[in-house]
């Protein structure tokens, strides 16, 4: 059998699909958590022989999902820590008044 002389291309994408490598870098995960994603069956993949394709339509689907995700764990993460504060000002404001005498809140808010 003739001996094949010609480079075999390699390539990261195919046709909408990509390897899982390419796959977590759109991603910025690492490899290992991007085949527990698929493992998972959180992405379509398919497997041909030994080789692992994933569809770059799912990753781009759950990367907006993901980024969603993320968003409203910030918004959530903001509120908590506006109420905390929240509470700890109005916590103070009630040591300062306790603190204080009648005439002494009494000239405060004529200045407000």
């Amino acid at each position: 059998m003739a001996k094949n002389t010609q480079a075999i291309k390699v390539v990261d994408e195919l046709n909408g699909w990509m390897t899982p490598k390419k796959a977590a870098e759109m991603l910025g995960l690492e490899l290992a958590s991007m085949s527990a994603i698929i493992h998972a069956g959180k992405l379509d993949a398919v497997k041909i022989s030994s080789v692992v394709l994933v569809s770059k339509e799912s990753v781009e689907k759950y990367a907006k999902v993901r980024e969603k995700a993320k968003q409203e764990s910030e918004q959530k993460m903001l509120a908590r820590a506006d109420r905390k504060l929240s509470q700890t000002r109005n916590r103070q404001l009630k040591e300062m008044l306790a603190k204080m005498s009648s005439d002494e809140i009494d000239a405060l808010l004529a200045k407000a």
